[in-house]
């Protein structure tokens, strides 16, 4: 049996450690250091450090890969392969050369396009019509080394960053074997960018773009909403308030009103116009206050016909 060392830190990498594990011997795990989650920030290891911990497998939490002493505790484990998913930090030129080179990354976009950390968030964002996974070999350039293989999936226009993000992370299991063999054969792909957006590299997002521009097409801002569901929302200002939407529709019509309207506010829907078309609301959560059903948040909140959202 193979013996793989691997990389990984959040709930993403958990689908394709499973496997792993059920398929090949790994004799060594690397993740990020324990850090501050959840609501109470409690200091927490991540979802792989925990799988590591139930399995007993040698755990390793450098702040980054040059450190001598994982180096060379990688390097007494003996692995044939290292594979990386989503582990969140960039591997030094030292810990590839003690690797000999054989480190596997896969990334959740078809490369080259999409390369960088937020793949996902910004191929929702984009409306991007497919996306999927990749399997690279590691070099110096983030997300530039040799392809071995990619799966695609279609977008429907529904996804949420959740959902696709469940969808990816389990698509990834399904490249491993062939990703490993091809390695080995040296049989690469030559691959095209096929996105409607090229060479976008997906870095982080800021602020900025959490923010909802009601002049935009309803269409533009559903998929903002969708690519910040289930975090962190995105947000729009309800007198002054921070007002976070986390699922809307699209509503189809003429409605000659000013952007970021309220154009309809009671049991049948509360729907704001928009720079195109109208959104309708469907998951809301008004600051400090909890996530609710447009009908539920309709009755603490008294909006009307009429007034703004910015």
């Amino acid at each position: 049996m193979m013996r793989i060392m691997f990389a990984g830190t959040p709930e993403f990498s958990i689908p394709s450690l499973k496997y792993i594990y059920k398929h090949y011997e790994i004799v060594g795990i690397l993740t990020q250091p324990d850090k501050p989650r959840g609501r109470g920030l409690k200091v927490q290891p991540s979802p792989v450090k925990e799988f590591a911990l139930q399995k007993d497998i040698p755990c390793f939490q450098p702040e980054n890969s040059k450190d001598e002493k994982t180096i060379n505790a990688v390097e007494s484990l003996k692995p044939e392969l290292f594979i990386s998913v989503s582990y969140g930090k960039i591997l030094s030129n030292d810990f590839l050369q003690v690797m000999n080179n054989k480190c596997i990354n896969f990334h959740p976009s078809l490369l080259p396009g999409y390369k960088g950390p937020n793949p996902i968030r910004w191929v929702i964002f984009n409306r991007e019509e497919i996306t999927g996974v990749s399997a690279h070999i590691i070099s110096s350039e983030i997300d530039s080394g040799d392809i071995l293989i990619r799966k695609s999936v279609q977008l429907s226009g529904n996804e949420s960053y959740g959902t696709l993000y469940s969808t990816l992370a389990e698509l990834n299991t399904d490249i491993i074997d062939s990703a490993v063999e091809n390695f080995f054969n040296k049989k690469f792909s030559v691959s095209e960018d096929i996105y409607k957006h090229k060479n976008f590299y997906a870095g982080k997002m800021e602020k900025e773009d959490y923010h909802i521009k009601w002049k935009q097409s309803a269409e533009e801002i559903d998929a903002v909403v969708r690519a910040l569901n289930p975090v962190p929302g995105a947000f729009t200002y309800y007198n002054n308030q921070i007002l976070k939407i986390y699922e809307s529709e699209i509503i189809s019509g003429n409605f000659n009103e000013e952007p970021g309207k309220i154009i309809n506010a009671d049991k049948n829907g509360l729907i704001i116009s928009a720079g195109k078309d109208a959104l309708k609301l469907i998951t809301l959560k008004l600051q400090n206050k909890k996530k609710l059903f447009f009908k539920d948040f309709l009755n603490g909140v008294q909006m009307k016909k009429g007034e703004f959202l910015k």
